[in-house]
């Protein structure tokens, strides 16, 4: 089907989104199970509460860096097995499900929640200088930047970034943003207040639209800002049909065109639990959005895409201590 001029597609992928090549289906809910042409494996099993993946590409032949935060902290992914980079995080602090970002191959942001009651508890944002060698546990953060707005019980909830400016939503509706560079990461400032219970997922299309998971009427809404200004208005919202929505990520294909945006369920894999590839489509004259499952897997909590086509998960598994960190390679 090809689409019409002027349709939202623009802003779903940041381009021209083309029909898909992949039709939509329904897999058994077994975990790790995948639509043809998409293959998963196991990275890494028996971990204890893995909660954040991030990765970024690296040079041709240097492999992916890709990081994992679990109960024991933050290692890297390397092909000798897991490398603790930084150990427990600092007191008063918990980690917060999905939020690990890598802002450049040295700065990563973990978004954490305040286990303090004191006058300075609230979530935050740690900004850390990775280590160039493994095994520094006791790594302290460069930075630790306080969530202007958000109440002390609540907790980051997504991270997103577009090369100049961090954004970081709460559990309790609040979407701040902070201008980074390499000298580190400026101050928060609030910029929506969304309300309870807030963006559960955020990304940025290829043309630059700040997209934001938000808990509608019927399931997730997918909402498309514009991510400058002091309140950017909303350029539109589809329904994705599905009821939660804990993690987003666009691919990293060659051309713009090509790239699809993929987010995660994370209920257990016979609940729907998954990573779904959003897909456009067009009923009685309205554009909306199909979510069409990519990968079955059991209580999955983030996503990351290292390189063209491969895309790792965390996940808790179907039971405590059965954590995993899965590689989804293929048609993505």
């Amino acid at each position: 089907m090809r689409w019409p001029a002027g349709a939202f597609l623009l802003l779903l992928h940041g381009v021209w989104l083309a029909s898909a090549t992949l039709a939509p289906q329904t897999l058994a809910a077994e975990p790790h199970s995948a639509m043809p042409g998409v293959a998963v494996s196991t990275a890494l099993r028996g971990l204890d509460r893995p909660i954040g993946v991030a990765a970024r590409p690296t040079a041709e032949g240097a492999g992916p860096n890709v990081l994992l935060m679990d109960a024991e902290g933050v290692a890297r992914l390397t092909t000798e097995g897991p490398r603790r980079l930084i150990g427990a995080l600092p007191e008063g602090y918990a980690a917060a499900p999905g939020c690990l970002l890598l802002i450049d191959a040295d700065s990563l942001i973990v978004g954490v929640s305040s286990t303090d009651e004191g006058a300075a508890a609230g979530p935050a944002l740690l900004v850390y200088d990775l280590p160039a060698e493994p095994g520094a546990g006791d790594v302290k953060p460069a930075q630790t930047i306080a969530i202007p707005g958000a109440s002390t019980a609540a907790a980051p909830s997504a991270l997103a970034e577009n090369g100049r400016y961090l954004f970081v939503a709460t559990s309790g509706g609040v979407v701040a943003r902070a201008r980074y560079s390499s000298g580190g990461v400026g101050a928060l400032a609030p910029l929506l207040a969304l309300g309870e219970p807030g963006a559960r997922s955020a990304g940025f299309s290829n043309q630059g639209y700040l997209v934001l998971g938000l808990v509608g009427e019927a399931g997730v809404d997918l909402s498309f800002r514009r991510p400058m200004g002091t309140s950017p208005d909303e350029a539109l919202r589809v329904a994705t049909g599905l009821e939660e929505v804990s993690g987003m990520a666009y691919g990293l294909a060659g051309r713009p065109s090509d790239r699809q945006l993929y987010v995660l369920n994370p209920r257990s894999a016979e609940q729907g639990g998954g990573v779904y590839r959003i897909d456009a489509n067009q009923q009685s004259g309205k554009m909306g959005c199909d979510a069409v499952l990519a990968a079955a897997i059991d209580r999955p909590t983030s996503l990351a895409f290292a390189g063209e086509n491969v895309l790792y998960v965390t996940a808790l598994g179907e039971e405590d201590g059965g954590g995993v960190l899965l590689r989804i390679e293929g048609e993505l």
